[in-house]
């Protein structure tokens, strides 16, 4: 099983007060992503007001962390100071809350990077990186494995 090493190197996220609900939860180990209560939908990245009705009635809501892959890359060579543990695999991935709700992270935990492909069904896990911050990684479901 190939295991995901976080460099220590790696260059923590940009808290804003904007996104500190986001990390918050994610220093938990729960995935609450922004939440419109005027229409009910989410939306990620975080943003002043919702993006399908431009409403500012805005909520953090937990998710389940589960999806599927609908997009992947494998970085092959370092070539962003912090990220030189190769290889590593990006994935977008669609929650199942929501269609076109994305989130980013990794693709961890996994035997073969060929395995990930296009509508893998993936669950959040959540990592430490410098310091015991957690970042939000996504790794094969159970059933999957």
């Amino acid at each position: 099983m190939i295991e995901q090493e976080t460099s220590d190197r790696r260059p923590l996220p940009a808290v804003t007060a904007l996104t500190a609900p986001y990390w918050d939860a994610v220093q938990q180990r729960r995935l609450a992503i922004q939440h419109c209560r005027h229409c009910d939908r989410f939306q990620h990245p975080p943003a002043p007001t919702c993006s399908t009705c431009r409403g500012t009635d805005l909520d953090w809501q937990q998710v389940s962390g589960l999806g599927r892959v609908v997009q992947s890359t494998t970085v092959w060579m370092a070539r962003i100071k912090g990220f030189e543990s190769t290889p590593y695999q990006c994935v977008a991935v669609e929650l199942d809350e929501q269609p076109s709700l994305l989130v980013l992270g990794n693709y961890v935990n996994s035997s073969d990077f060929t395995e990930c492909s296009i509508g893998r069904r993936v669950e959040v896990v959540f990592e430490p990186s410098r310091n015991g911050f957690l970042l939000p990684q996504f790794q094969p479901t159970k059933d999957n494995r």
